[in-house]
């Protein structure tokens, strides 16, 4: 998605040069928009319930009438919704909180695989259950970010345990507290990574 259109994959071929109205919905604000198709094709094929071939297609939309107010609407759906995966090596630690018992004496780091305004998908050898809530930070080349989040998704890595290596963690948090600086730098570190 950027300002003037977007990519899109749909179960049905669309007609190049066709218009279309879309809705682009976040939470409780839907924001109407006109494209027009300018490629289709179809990208691959999966199995339906029943068991029949479902072909996927794939189609770029160009924006129509995306000056003034409606493009600045659009670029703040983009930023409230953008998810970026991380490709160089962001790492972050889990921070204890003085004023509570803890079981541990020691803060553990974590790598960071996707991250967006509503949480991140982060790789950690440390075991956490869902619900935990910590206080986390992460490095942005000589920023911290700091916030709280709450583990909404723990799994493991299937291929590390096929090789026999010490389990790693996919934990999917989402953000609970996200102090006004601490928005100001994961905004300016996810345009940065925007194309």
């Amino acid at each position: 998605l950027s300002v003037d259109g977007m990519s899109i994959e749909t179960l049905s071929p669309l007609k190049v040069g066709r218009k279309y109205s879309l809705k682009l919905n976040q939470e409780d604000h839907v924001l109407p928009v006109v494209g027009k198709v300018v490629w289709c094709t179809l990208v691959r094929t999966r199995r339906g319930r029943a068991g029949d071939i479902v072909p996927i297609y794939r189609a770029g939309i160009h924006f129509e009438e995306v000056l003034g107010t409606r493009a600045a609407e659009i670029l703040e759906f983009i930023e409230e919704n953008a998810v970026v995966s991380v490709e160089k090596r962001l790492f972050g630690r889990f921070k204890i909180d003085p004023d509570k018992p803890a079981n541990v004496g020691c803060e553990a780091e974590f790598l960071v695989h996707e991250l967006s305004f509503n949480g991140m998908l982060i790789e950690t050898d440390l075991v956490i259950q869902p619900e935990s809530v910590y206080t986390m930070e992460v490095r942005f080349n000589e920023v911290t970010f700091e916030t709280r989040g709450r583990v909404v998704r723990a799994e493991t890595l299937p291929e590390r345990e096929a090789a026999g290596k010490p389990p790693l963690y996919l934990l999917g948090i989402e953000f609970v507290e996200l102090r006004p600086e601490a928005r100001v730098t994961l905004d300016k570190f996810i345009a940065s990574e925007l194309p």
